[in-house]
């Protein structure tokens, strides 16, 4: 595609241009695949167009090669127009990275993630929590809504959350809650545990590596035991390995290796 921008062009009559080019082609593109084009002024991807999921699946492709001609241009503006018109048009980080030879972890540290994703995952995580049980021997507590950690992410084989009671301190019972591309599994173990923490630099895109502590006397000082354990989605299903505290188990997690 030729720009025919003349030299010494002033950024802003530059990035006009891109636009204007960009669209005319993008129309065409659309036009020669009997998708209906809106009328000028109806931004591509927006909710007026109503188009059919074939449609969309076609105008996201046309964003994702978008997306790939302006990060490789080191068109940065058009970058992130393109990555948010293909997440409009149900283009998933994966498929971003795809576009670029990157994985999708990339994409979300140079572009982010938005807010309203942000706030998605936090209400799932909270949808799961609602359906805990009151930890044993504390009928009367309530789960915390809010997680006190997390990598949720619904593109991940697996991710999870670190959930504790209301108004709880380091020895109140914890919950790890794992996640398998967005669905919730249950909770990683039968027992809920103080001292817990969610290992997120050794946590994978298919493992998530949980820490349980065993507190010594005083619980600031040493602990009296570690376990670090790992839960993998492998072929279709939940396991676990490494160590558990006695007595711990996992209903929905087989034993792995």
């Amino acid at each position: 595609m030729h720009l025919g921008f003349e030299d010494r062009m002033p950024l802003g009559d530059l990035i006009q241009a891109v636009d204007e080019q960009l669209d005319a082609h993008a129309r065409a593109w659309l036009e020669g695949r009997g998708i209906e084009v809106p009328p000028v002024g109806e931004a591509y991807g927006s909710s007026p167009w109503g188009l059919p999921p074939a449609a969309r699946n076609v105008l996201k492709d046309f964003y994702l090669a978008r997306f790939a001609l302006a990060v490789a241009g080191k068109l940065e503006l058009h970058a992130s127009e393109s990555l948010n018109w293909s997440r409009e048009c149900g283009a998933t980080y994966t498929e971003l990275g795809q576009a670029i030879g990157l994985p999708r972890q990339s994409i979300q540290r140079k572009w982010g993630i938005k807010q309203a994703e942000k706030d998605a995952a936090l209400n799932t995580i909270a949808d799961a929590v609602a359906t805990l049980d009151p930890p044993v021997g504390l009928p009367d507590s309530r789960w915390q809504s809010t997680p006190l950690a997390h990598n949720y992410d619904p593109e991940s084989g697996l991710s999870a959350a670190l959930v504790s009671v209301e108004r709880g301190t380091g020895s109140s019972p914890n919950q790890v809650l794992l996640f398998n591309y967005g669905k919730y599994l249950g909770p990683a173990t039968d027992q809920s545990l103080g001292f817990t923490r969610l290992l997120q630099s050794l946590s994978k895109d298919k493992m998530v590596a949980v820490e349980f502590k065993i507190p010594g006397p005083v619980s600031a000082g040493p602990p009296k035991a570690l376990y670090t354990a790992r839960f993998a989605w492998r072929n279709e299903e939940l396991v676990w390995f490494g160590d558990l505290p006695p007595g711990v188990t996992s209903s929905i997690a087989r034993r792995g290796y």
